[in-house]
């Protein structure tokens, strides 16, 4: 995947300006860094908003979108692009489990060889859904184990949160819950974290469709990938959604990353540098 020129220069040139030499092999390991493609699957249920949240975060239909028919029906791989061949992220959408014994039989084989490949795993809940039994055995017998092995990160996420009761307390104008409301989405979280065994604050809220909170889980997600996916992910990212925060630590992460995979110590003044050097280019939606 082709890599924005400009940054690769912005990079070199810190570097130079900073005393070091910028060879080729230095230059094909920036390319090869800032070009790493992040790679995020979402698992849950039918119906529980994944395409949904895939469109929101990312402003593209990554699949088709239905309300009532169990539409992912296969695994699905999205290569999305947010700057022509500068950045992209790659979502794998998983077929909801529990649609019956043979399905799920399928999707544990699905599951298990794909988990390790996975630089994040989403988990969707339904924030109405009180029928949680089988997302907790798949998890417990399924995806614990893999996450265990693999060490890929994980986060449990209450979408559809507009639909908690009362629905009519949502406030419209501003695009937020009420008090009564939002009181039942944080014992969502609660509960949903008793469920997967980790505390209440690894438990994120949002809506899709209401475009609610998703800046903050974007802040999340950056958090929670490894250093070397963030940059990728930021960028591809649909910018109404990323904060000052998630772009400083993608950039930072680029930084670490490739400071490492060059086998160079830099000064702090160096290394801050770099990092705004990279996070004004992620600012940067053209790639100009």
């Amino acid at each position: 995947m082709a890599i924005d020129p400009h940054l690769v220069k912005a990079f070199g040139d810190v570097l130079r300006r900073h005393g070091v030499e910028v060879t080729k092999d230095t230059i094909e390991k920036i390319r090869e860094t800032l070009g790493y493609v992040p790679r995020v699957g979402v698992l849950g249920k039918t119906g529980v908003g994944k395409s949904a949240l895939f469109n929101a975060l990312f402003g593209h239909d990554v699949a088709e979108v239905n309300d009532v028919s169990a539409c992912t029906r296969a695994p699905q791989q999205a290569l999305l692009d947010m700057q022509g061949d500068l950045a992209g992220v790659l979502l794998v959408d998983l077929p909801g489990l529990g649609e019956s014994a043979e399905r799920d039989v399928e999707y544990a084989a699905l599951y298990r060889n794909l988990l390790p490949e996975l630089d994040l795993v989403l988990w969707v809940v339904k924030a109405d859904d009180r029928a949680l039994a089988a997302d907790k055995a798949y998890y417990q017998t399924i995806v614990e184990p893999e996450i265990g092995r693999s060490a890929t990160k994980f986060l449990v996420v209450v979408n559809q949160c507009d639909k908690l009761e009362p629905t009519d307390a949502w406030i419209r104008d501003e695009r937020r819950p009420g008090a009564e409301q939002l009181a039942n989405i944080e014992q969502k979280r609660s509960d949903v974290g008793a469920l997967f065994n980790l505390p209440t604050a690894e438990i994120c809220a949002a809506s899709a469709t209401r475009r609610w909170q998703l800046t903050e889980l974007v802040d999340r997600m950056v958090l929670a990938l490894p250093e070397h996916a963030r940059y990728g992910f930021v960028r591809g990212t649909r910018e109404e959604h990323v904060s000052e925060s998630a772009r400083q630590h993608g950039a930072k992460g680029a930084v670490t990353t490739l400071l490492k995979e060059i086998g160079l110590a830099v000064g702090m003044a160096a290394f801050a540098a770099l990092v705004a050097a990279i996070a004004a280019r992620s600012a940067k939606r053209d790639g100009t």
